[in-house]
């Protein structure tokens, strides 16, 4: 596995683990794994829907929780394997959970942003959760949004999410 998927993984586990299992969102998030430091990608915008409220990011660059309580993160880190596919990057992300079935996974584009999109139902220590996924790669940066909810994202919380993506702006 890539060292820094690691911290992603990580990440996404943390935050699930603290989020759906504790009903908190995480503060902070202890590295497992290694010393592996991530370059975060600097100089983005990204537009928080009215709605959200901006929460402790954790390991990620930031977090937010939806008035329905479920969680959206963005993690990004630099200078890391271009050739990775956004496929596989999406799977490392899911390392730690167990009982994964991948609903959907297509390309897709929110504003000017084209990434791979995936819908995923899992469980981390017996307790199941959806997600969806979206990992972007622009310039020499990877860029993963998470929406995460301890059961069936609704219509309005993914549409939300979309819109969010689609605020995102990088080397423009």
């Amino acid at each position: 596995m890539y060292p820094v998927m690691r911290h992603s993984v990580s990440h996404i586990v943390c935050v699930l683990a603290l989020s759906i299992c504790s009903g908190a969102m995480v503060n902070s998030c202890a590295f497992v794994g290694g010393d592996v430091k991530l370059e975060r990608a600097t100089g983005y915008r990204v537009t928080m829907p009215q709605q959200w409220s901006q929460t402790g990011s954790g390991e990620g660059d930031s977090a937010y929780r939806l008035p329905s309580g479920n969680v959206v993160t963005l993690t990004s880190s630099c200078n890391r394997d271009q050739k990775a596919p956004l496929d596989i990057l999406t799977r490392h992300l899911l390392f730690g959970t167990r009982s994964v079935s991948v609903k959907e996974r297509k390309s897709a584009t929110f504003g000017t942003n084209t990434g791979l999109l995936s819908r995923v139902s899992a469980q981390l220590e017996k307790k199941p959760f959806d997600l969806e996924l979206f990992v972007l790669s622009k310039g020499n940066c990877v860029f993963d949004f998470s929406l995460l909810s301890p059961k069936q994202i609704s219509e309005k919380d993914s549409d939300s999410f979309h819109t969010f993506i689609g605020s995102f702006q990088y080397g423009n």
